[in-house]
């Protein structure tokens, strides 16, 4: 797989790299989100030791690890003598620390290790407190999954306040996937980050591909194929219950998104579903939302819960309710109902993609207010997919997104404007207005917002300013 983009995370490992002290790095994400890409391409021109650990055995763990150190120190001969962990470190780190170059130690899927020795984070901190926080070593600590990895950093866990630097690694955002399909319109883009998302893996097996639609065929709706089962596969890795959260998930595929409707429609008890969802969410698979007008979202009762993986959606909305069809030989039939109801699914996307467009356009003063609050709203009767809130709250920003065949009119203009009149929120306030269309707009609508003032935005324009990469992968240090 073709190493792509994510320099903000290699510059910060290497800016971690090259101070004087000892470094203790934290990196997590989902499985497949490209952590041992990152990492390989990070140590490859540096001295290290690599190593990926596995479910094995404690014994078996470390005899692997050794066989890498004695390759790394030929001169300390055989270390077939250990059989732990902590015996091993105890060796090699301080002896590390003695060489004079800095070293990068990189323990790829830590977890595994940590659950056959739950002793190792308190050898480590040991270890490190011993002798000038380190010095000498780069001790990269990585793992999918990503509650645990969270948990290592916390204020009751042994190894608090000894990392230097954590990256959380994100999937790629729209500019970061179109890297892997240059020659794809913007169009087609957005219809491949909608079925594929943002994962490096995915994106990669797609880029195989002509189009998506065969990719949809030939690998997601292919029993032989990996991504066929990706998403059971995902949840098992770190659920104990992992049907009752693909119920959970299903649900918010198929529309309801709020917790006591998700109660609702899967039986599961309210307390149980807001459990659930919490775990979800610390697995960077869910995302809960507020209105972006609420002051106090923390206090909101307004929360609303979407899945931030577009395949997990795509494979959830689509081939989860109809394996029946795909394991019964008959593709063609989902291949139908897929394309029957894409353009609905391909509007929830492209909203996703126009309200980063607008952040975009926010931080570089497209509009003649700064924003500070960028969204949506809903309330019990009403959705509006774009809002912008000033910092004082004297300016709003208002706007629909419409991905379809057809353009938007001056009646849009007026349904938008109704809304917000019958939200009550802003009463009073500078209002701007604005919609995005991939069709274009009507010469009627195009009067009315050149004599108005209402910002139309087309696929040309939102091509322009979502062709740059970055807008949403950023390292922690």
């Amino acid at each position: 797989m073709v190493f792509l983009n994510r320099q903000n995370e290699l510059d910060t490992l290497e800016s971690l790299y090259k101070s004087p002290r000892g470094e203790m790095v934290a990196l997590y994400g989902r499985r497949r989100v490209g952590k041992t890409s990152l990492l390989r391409e990070f140590v490859r021109d540096k001295p290290h030791i690599f190593f990926t650990a596995d479910a094995n055995i404690e014994k078996e763990q470390v005899r692997a690890f050794a066989r890498l150190v004695e390759g790394f120190m030929p001169e300390e001969g055989p270390l077939g003598r250990f059989e732990t962990w902590p015996d091993v470190l105890r060796f090699l780190i301080p002896r590390l620390q003695a060489m004079g170059e800095k070293i990068v130690v990189a323990l790829d899927e830590f977890p595994e290790i940590t659950v056959q020795n739950p002793t190792v984070p308190s050898v480590l901190r040991a270890i490190w407190d011993a002798k000038e926080q380190g010095a000498g070593v780069m001790l990269l600590l990585c793992g999918s999954i990503v509650g645990e990895m969270r948990r290592l950093q916390m204020g009751e866990e042994p190894l608090y306040g000894r990392f230097t630097g954590r990256i959380n690694l994100r999937p790629f955002d729209f500019p970061e996937m179109s890297l892997f399909f240059p020659a794809r319109n913007f169009n087609e883009r957005i219809e491949t980050y909608a079925v594929l998302g943002g994962m490096p893996m995915y994106l990669s097996i797609g880029s195989e591909s002509p189009n998506i639609w065969r990719t949809v065929e030939d690998q997601i709706l292919n029993p032989t194929r990996i991504l066929y089962e990706e998403v059971p596969y995902i949840l098992g890795q770190e659920l104990r219950e992992p049907a009752l959260y693909m119920a959970i998930l299903a649900c918010i595929a198929r529309g309801p998104t709020r917790p006591a409707k998700i109660a609702a429609h899967t039986g599961i008890k309210p307390d149980t579903v807001s459990a659930y969802l919490y775990r979800l969410e610390r697995m960077d698979i869910v995302r809960r939302d507020f209105p972006v007008t609420d002051k106090s979202p923390e206090k909101s009762r307004k929360v609303s819960y979407s899945i931030k993986d577009n395949f997990i959606r795509f494979w959830l909305r689509y081939v989860y309710p109809y394996k029946y069809l795909v394991e019964s030989g008959d593709t063609d039939s989902l291949l139908s109902v897929i394309r029957r109801d894409f353009e609905g699914y391909l509007g929830i996307v492209a909203e996703e993609i126009v309200r980063e467009a607008v952040r975009i356009a926010n931080r570089e003063d497209e509009f003649q207010v700064r924003f500070m609050r960028i969204g949506r709203y809903w309330d019990k009767a009403r959705e509006i997919d774009i809002c912008g809130v000033s910092e004082d709250g004297s300016a709003f920003l208002w706007g629909e997104c419409r991905w379809r065949r057809t353009k938007m009119s001056a009646e849009d203009l007026k349904q938008l404007r109704d809304k917000v009149v019958a939200s009550g929120v802003g009463r009073g306030s500078n209002s701007t207005f604005m919609l995005c269309s991939k069709s274009g707009f009507t010469k009627d609508l195009k009067r009315k917002a050149e004599d108005e003032g209402v910002i139309l935005w087309d696929a040309e324009k939102l091509d322009k300013l979502s062709g740059q990469p970055g807008m949403g992968s950023a390292p922690l240090a």
